[in-house]
């Protein structure tokens, strides 16, 4: 990832040079004061995610990417339970109710994922995605 100043006053600057991983997925906070990504490497990382949730509490992205990076590393219970938390601040973030559903399905809870599931549906009645989630759970 690189940073340059808008007007081309500077040059630009690689902020990522020392990680030989790929770099992905930039997000800037909503005040334009911090920017995380997601980089191909582990240690460290889930600490770094969970202060970015911490530090904006009022961003469903930064919840969203803490929650799925537990579920990458194989903590599906705190994946979900931080999830959860972002979606009674974030009732109507469907990435949040995507990856919940996606998840309590993935762990075998059908019930809970078809409830996310039409909730994501009452938010985007017309996403065809969201619907197909929706009828796979109710087959």
């Amino acid at each position: 990832l690189w940073r340059a100043p808008i007007d081309g006053s500077g040059a630009p600057q690689n902020l990522t040079a020392s990680n030989p991983g790929a770099d992905e997925q930039p997000v800037v906070s909503p005040d334009g004061g911090t920017l995380a990504w997601r980089q191909q490497k582990r240690a460290g990382s889930l600490r770094s995610l969970a202060a970015a949730a911490r530090l904006a509490p009022d961003s469903p992205s930064y919840a969203y990417v803490y929650g799925v990076a537990l579920h990458s590393y194989g903590e599906p219970a705190r994946a979900i339970a931080t999830l959860e938390q972002a979606h009674r601040r974030f009732t109507g973030d469907r990435t949040i109710l995507q990856a919940l559903a996606s998840m309590e399905r993935d762990r075998g809870n059908r019930a809970r994922a078809l409830e996310h599931a039409e909730k994501l549906v009452g938010l985007a009645p017309d996403d065809p995605q969201a619907q197909a989630l929706l009828q796979s759970l109710r087959r």
